[in-house]
């Protein structure tokens, strides 16, 4: 055992000639501890090699404990799980009435990327004594996720294809209006241009699902709610038809001032490009074309389900349907192919947050 600790403290030394004369991340807790890492080059490629001293107090004497490790050694030293740290986990999880569990978590980021499907990042938490590495996903489940990707990304594709007209890369807006007793927006206007701003800029954005295994070997998604909470964040703009904030009216408003032209009815907005010429028509042509884009998404899948069943409300032609998806665990997958989406939703709204934030521009306020 001494053995081979020794040859474990003396690797790090024989690989100093590779070190940069600067470490990567240099850190000093300020208590006398340092950690420095460094990036190098072997005959075996790129490795991390990282140095920990000590510092501390013996009697009137200040004495210095250095060791050098390699990144894999210090992972192995400091992975939770292992140890007194897991046992005492896990004897907390006892006293509180509950199982312990065997733990693996992975996470899936959401999103599909603009030429294909979505992109996967793993992530290991707690992994247990007897499981050194992760379990694979069951092909059942990788499959499905793998499909329903495949299935959004259709239809994304199919949105997209409907924006087809061209409008200059930079363009400048102007708001004018002439209608007596009141500002360049009307009541309505400016609080639909308040909610809006306010909610676009906490949209829900690199969202994470983490997925758990528990000692059955089932599969679960462990942050549903995160899921959930995304998706009631977009209920207004993309479900709630009453809504001023709903994808439709927020439209309308905006279609009608750059058509508008007399401003003594209400507020006009022209587009203009670098040279100030007049790209209107254009505009609100591409505007128009990306309201087609929303509406075939929302229409391609079953929001109206999620939410009037099973996120806010409780519509009784939907309740067996529910019973049964919620039983069959098929509700884990209905809310993961209905998060992937929102990332286009966000980026199809974002030329109506532009024309509104350029009036309204609240910005949340500190503590």
């Amino acid at each position: 055992m001494a053995q081979s600790q020794a040859q474990r403290s003396e690797a790090p030394e024989k690989q100093k000639e590779g070190f940069s004369n600067k470490p990567a991340v240099p850190a000093d807790n300020g208590h006398g501890t340092k950690v420095k890492l460094w990036n190098n080059t072997g005959k075996n490629g790129e490795f991390q090699t990282v140095a920990i001293e000590r510092s501390y107090k013996d009697g009137d004497d200040w004495k210095t404990q250095k060791i050098r490790l390699n990144a894999h050694d210090l992972l192995c030293v400091a992975r939770p799980g292992k140890g007194p740290l897991r046992h005492r986990r896990e004897t907390d999880r006892q006293a509180a009435g509950r199982r312990p569990l065997r733990v693996h978590r992975r996470s899936l980021r959401e999103g599909c990327r603009a030429t294909g499907g979505p992109f996967f990042s793993a992530r290991i938490d707690a992994m247990p004594e007897d499981a050194p590495t992760p379990p694979a996903m069951p092909e059942r489940i990788a499959d499905r996720f793998r499909v329903i990707a495949e299935e959004v990304q259709k239809v994304i594709d199919e949105a997209n294809q409907k924006i087809v007209t061209e409008i200059p890369e930079r363009i400048a807006f102007r708001y004018e209006s002439a209608v007596l007793d009141r500002d360049i927006l009307s009541d309505y206007e400016r609080a639909q241009s308040v909610s809006f701003v306010t909610r676009y800029d906490h949209f829900p954005a690199n969202l994470e699902t983490h997925f758990t295994v528990d000692e059955k070997g089932k599969w679960w998604i462990a942050n549903l709610w995160d899921l959930r909470q995304a998706l009631n964040d977009f209920r207004s703009v993309i479900q709630n038809q009453s809504d001023s904030v709903h994808y439709q009216n927020v439209h309308n408003t905006w279609y009608k001032a750059l058509r508008q032209t007399d401003k003594s009815k209400g507020t006009v907005v022209r587009v203009l490009d670098i040279e100030q010429r007049d790209v209107t028509d254009a505009y609100a042509k591409r505007l128009g074309e990306r309201n087609q884009a929303i509406r075939h998404l929302i229409s391609a899948f079953d929001y109206d389900y999620l939410y009037n069943g099973f996120l806010q409300h409780s519509d009784p032609k939907f309740s067996k349907r529910l019973f049964q998806d919620y039983m069959s665990g098929e509700i884990n997958y209905l809310l993961w192919k209905h998060v992937l989406p929102l990332g286009v939703f966000t980026g199809m709204l974002r030329p109506y947050y532009i024309l509104m934030r350029s009036l309204t521009f609240p910005s949340l306020g500190p503590l």
